[in-house]
């Protein structure tokens, strides 16, 4: 809490150990923070000291006073002690515009460590990822300006213009407020002397935040175009789609990055104009001249009109951006909807081959069905006739057929015919069961397929399926995954499997170390097992190998177990720990 920590050392690096006690690290890189004042729903004021790193004999000390506002204003206030040789007076203007840089990063690294997660991301989107160089507008105030003259002679266009473009930017114009104090109005910042200065700070600060968020405002606007020509080559790319196999994943990626930007875009514009809407602009002083004149010459009201006039343009902007990203995902889900399609008419004529296929498939079985009954019929004639010698014509030289045959079948009508036909239905009604009764066996199959998910040791799984006969390995891999199917059939073992040996496909992403899912086929008329008995045996397998990889303990671990076999195997382990609990409580 605030009574109990009233600051610390701050730090955008990310502790590789959170479990630790301590964060051991250099100084440098770090801010420490002295908490001064706050109001939970208003602001926040705090000292932050830097530690960053320096060039060799260089020694430069940097205080800052921070102030958060609720409008999201952050001001940074440091008084200069001393530049190099100069100290606190006549300090130049050559070698404060080199402490302005490392002011302006520092000032930007000091925050850095103070932000929050998505504070630095609508920074990123707003910077291009370089939100530590961001643009900052300076306020200087001075008690004295050296050497001391009319306002207009420091806009020479000469030495003077010059010298002060140094830390301001380029030149506005510049002011006399009275006799002694005047005020120089740049595009990076103002500069504003004399000796009580200081009591025009109320305006002088809202004119600067004024100035910082018109700054900012111009980042967002750049950033809005450059959405905009990014959904401009999305929708080139959507017209022109048939070019790139890989066009509309592209598209696909480019839509994602654009939603979530045009969202971001879309906070950062309400925070914009709600900064600006309703701010309390500060009164010039009753009979204080110089005040009087710097309020007309900041005219407050008008600025602040002009930025929620362009708070309002960014916002038509953003929607702008909106409406076209919209667009072009009706035009991606169009060409899907066409792939689709196309998808489903190849579909319908690749059935409606196969529908023809299957017919022609069945009247060639048929056919051949046929032909193999004449065939056997003619194979059956031919047997009759070697086995009667009525093939080489020497029946009647073979006595037995001389005796019995001739008289009772050859002798009689119609008998050898008979015969023949006897011999024919015999073999061709054989045929046709031992053909039935095969297809019958082989067509009975119980099929498992399983999606695993889980992870295992590449190394143990490739010694494990080394040990397989492999009919087929495919290979499917992109730049995010590398995937191989393997088919295999077990060896034969008849007592192990009881019966014809199960087939496999297992599917394994080996970039990252997964089986993702895996495929089991049992003629089931052929063994006695089922498919969930032979998925449960190849899992122990797995295990005996060591296959499995256990060391992330938060991530499924289920792998398609049988339920039958995994309850008793529940079972077991609860009534081990029942009894060594019993034991324990015995002891």
């Amino acid at each position: 809490s605030s009574e109990r920590v009233q600051g610390g050392f701050f730090t955008a690096t990310i502790d590789d150990f959170p479990d630790a006690t301590q964060f051991r690290g250099k100084s440098e890189g770090l801010t420490a923070v002295r908490l001064l004042d706050y109001d939970e729903t208003s602001y926040v004021n705090f000292e932050a000291e830097v530690f960053f790193d320096n060039e060799d004999n260089i020694l430069q000390i940097e205080n800052f006073g921070v102030h958060f506002g609720e409008s999201g204003l952050v001001t940074y206030g440091l008084r200069l002690d001393a530049i190099m040789d100069r100290v606190k007076n006549k300090l130049s203007l050559d070698l404060m515009s080199r402490l302005l840089v490392d002011v302006t990063n520092d000032s930007s690294k000091v925050v850095s460590n103070l932000f929050a997660a998505h504070q630095k991301s609508m920074l990123d989107l707003t910077f291009l990822e370089d939100a530590d160089n961001r643009d900052k507008f300076n306020c200087i105030i001075a008690d004295a300006i050296h050497p001391k003259m009319p306002a207009e002679k420091y806009m020479d266009k000469e030495e003077n213009e010059n010298e002060i473009k140094q830390v301001i930017g380029d030149t506005y114009s510049a002011h006399d407020l009275n006799a002694d104090e005047l005020i120089v109005l740049g595009k990076g910042g103002l500069m504003i002397c004399g000796p009580n200065v200081l009591r025009h700070q109320a305006s002088v600060i809202v004119y600067s935040g004024f100035k910082a968020r018109s700054i900012f405002m111009k980042c967002v606007f750049n950033r809005c175009f450059m959405l905009a020509d990014v959904l401009k080559r999305a929708r080139g790319i959507i017209e022109n789609y048939q070019n790139n196999p890989e066009s509309m994943d592209i598209v696909r990626k480019t839509l994602s990055t654009c939603t979530e930007e045009v969202i971001t875009l879309g906070e950062i514009q309400t925070f914009l104009e709600e900064s600006v809407d309703g701010l309390l602009l500060p009164q010039p002083f009753e009979g204080d001249d110089a005040s009087q004149e710097l309020a007309k010459i900041l005219n407050l009201e008008d600025a602040m009109h002009r930025l929620l006039r362009r708070a309002v343009d960014m916002k038509k902007t953003i929607e702008g951006c909106g409406n076209e990203l919209g667009a072009l995902r009706e035009m991606s889900a169009v060409i899907s909807s066409v792939k689709k399609f196309t998808i489903n008419e190849g579909i319908e004529s690749t059935t409606k081959n196969l529908e023809d296929a299957f017919r022609a498939q069945a009247r060639n079985s048929t056919q051949l069905e046929i032909m193999q009954v004449v065939l056997a019929g003619s194979l059956a004639f031919d047997i009759v006739d070697r086995t009667f010698g009525q093939y080489m014509s020497i029946a009647d030289r073979i006595g037995w057929v001389v005796d019995y045959i001739q008289p009772a079948i050859v002798e009689l009508p119609l008998g050898w015919f008979a015969l023949n036909m006897v011999f024919w239905l015999i073999l061709g009604g054989g045929l046709i069961i031992l053909m039935r009764r095969l297809s019958y066996l082989g067509n009975a199959v119980d099929a498992k397929k399983i999606k695993v998910n889980r992870r295992v040791h590449i190394r143990r799984l490739a010694s494990f399926l080394a040990q397989k006969e492999m009919e087929a390995v495919s290979i499917g891999e992109d730049d995010k995954s590398t995937v191989k199917k393997y088919t295999w059939v077990e060896e034969k073992n008849t007592a192990k499997w009881k019966g014809i040996p199960p087939r496999f496909d297992l599917v394994v992403d080996e970039r990252y170390g997964f089986i993702l899912s895996a495929f089991l086929q049992v003629t089931k008329r052929q063994t006695q097992l089922t498919a969930d008995q032979i998925w449960d045996m190849f899992l122990d397998e797995l295990a005996a190998h060591g296959v499995w990889d256990t060391s992330h303990s938060k991530e499924s671990t289920w792998d398609g177990r049988s339920a039958a076999l995994a309850a008793p195997a529940r079972a077991g382990r609860a009534l081990g720990a029942g009894q060594a609990l019993g034991a324990g409580k015995a002891g």
